[in-house]
């Protein structure tokens, strides 16, 4: 049985991905003043950040299961595309932010497929495959 997603659901993971793109920074910005964690402390917390709203997502909105880790990694996105397009460096951006991008979509949508088998297992309707 599949379900419809309402069109403002879309509206507000992209909001909850604009807030993760804020607290994922705010809060690498200051553990990186602190400690000299570098590119892998930021690393984990993009991925704890995104992970957990994916996680939430995945729970409210369990039949979209894991695409909503794409729609969470969409200001990221938005961001790094500004950012290359206007200030370049390209090396500086395959060094230190494309593992960012990776790694939120990664657990973004591994949140958000962790979070809709934990509601489907509830309702007794856990897919057989992923997806």
């Amino acid at each position: 049985m599949k379900r419809n997603t309402q069109w403002y659901s879309y509206l507000i993971v992209f909001i909850l991905g604009i807030l993760a793109l804020i607290a994922a920074g705010f809060i690498s910005s200051l553990l990186y003043i602190k400690v000299a964690g570098g590119v892998v402390l930021a690393l984990a917390i993009y991925a704890v950040v995104y992970g957990v709203s994916g996680l939430i997502t995945g729970v409210l909105w369990s039949y979209t299961s894991w695409k909503w880790g794409l729609f969470l990694a969409l200001p990221l996105l938005f961001v790094l595309a500004l950012s290359l397009s206007f200030a370049g460096h390209f090396m500086i951006f395959l060094k230190k932010d494309l593992p960012l991008v990776v790694s939120s979509i990664l657990f973004g949508c591994f949140g958000a497929y962790i979070g809709s088998l934990i509601v489907r297992k509830k309702e007794g309707n856990a897919p057989t495959k992923f997806g």
